[in-house]
């Protein structure tokens, strides 16, 4: 990661990062609901080259909300380790790339040699997540 950012600011330095995501981490800690409702609609292919099944649905605004509040706080991070122009940045990051965008969807699988796959569901029904709360190790559980 710290090499990725290099690209911005070749003088970033692993103290001036580790500082940088502290206050990123401090910042965005809250941000997250603590519960969220996704809804599924359906089962396809997703990625650069379509290599994940994956289900898409919806998710609640609040979550929505969330992701720009997220966004907003990554832009100030990477302003603070001296990248002049975040969102620019992100597009040609291989680490931060899909920042910008905010897909709802549960990956299935990945295919080893990716072939047309299609599955047909009418209805899949209601799926209750609960999003990971930073406090819990889920590690230890």
């Amino acid at each position: 990661f710290l090499a990725d950012l290099r690209r911005g600011n070749a003088a970033l330095t692993e103290a001036m990062l580790a500082a940088a995501l502290d206050q990123f981490l401090a910042a965005t800690q809250s941000i997250l609901p603590k519960t969220a409702t996704f809804t599924p609609s359906a089962v396809v292919p997703f990625g650069a080259r379509q290599q994940l099944l994956v289900l898409i649905g919806s998710i609640e605004a609040e979550v929505m909300q969330a992701h720009a509040a997220c966004l907003d706080e990554l832009n100030t991070m990477l302003l603070s380790c001296g990248i002049n122009h975040p969102a620019g940045f992100m597009r040609t990051s291989m680490n931060l790339r899909h920042a910008l965008t905010f897909s709802p969807h549960i990956s299935l699988l990945r295919q080893a040699n990716p072939e047309p796959v299609v599955i047909d569901k009418d209805s899949l029904g209601v799926l209750q997540l609960q999003l990971a709360d930073p406090e819990h190790d889920l590690r230890t559980s």
